[in-house]
């Protein structure tokens, strides 16, 4: 469990400090996912290995937001899920078929994720669930006969 946590904080800091550098503008490379889809992206420009590995973040922070939903933290897993779409609405996939897929599925994704995670919420009422009291009369119970 302790082990899960420290991925979890790590990929939502990883993703968190790209979404930073890509708000101020610095574009440093992050070593450890471009090696991770090395071959996949040999022979690309490093523009479009910047928005796969971007890509390729918001989709690990939807398989954490996953992981939250079934642990029950529900406000983690919509902050992870609104850190994905953070990420995919800042890369730029113009031009780039694939890419573009690979982003609106993932809208999709988190959208339907969103969805799931709202729907799955437990809402309790307390007290009496009788809407309406009904005082019990002689014309109440004259009607009370005809049903």
């Amino acid at each position: 469990m302790l082990e899960l946590q420290d991925t979890q904080t790590t990929v939502l800091a990883e993703a968190n400090g790209r979404q930073m550098d890509t708000v101020i503008g610095n574009e440093k490379k992050d070593t450890t996912s471009s090696n991770n889809h090395e071959n996949d992206l040999e022979g690309t420009t490093p523009a479009i290995q910047k928005v796969q590995t971007d890509l390729d973040d918001a989709l690990d922070l939807c398989q954490l937001s996953q992981d939250y939903w079934q642990q029950g933290e529900l406000e983690n897993a919509v902050d992870a899920l609104d850190r994905a779409y953070a990420l995919i609405l800042s890369v730029d996939t113009s031009d780039q078929p694939k890419l573009i897929q690979q982003k609106e599925d993932l809208r999709f994704m988190i959208s339907k994720r969103i969805l799931e995670i709202y729907a799955s919420r437990n809402v309790v009422i307390n007290g009496n669930y009788n809407a309406i009291p009904i005082t019990i009369n002689r014309h109440v119970q004259a009607e009370a006969l005809f049903y």
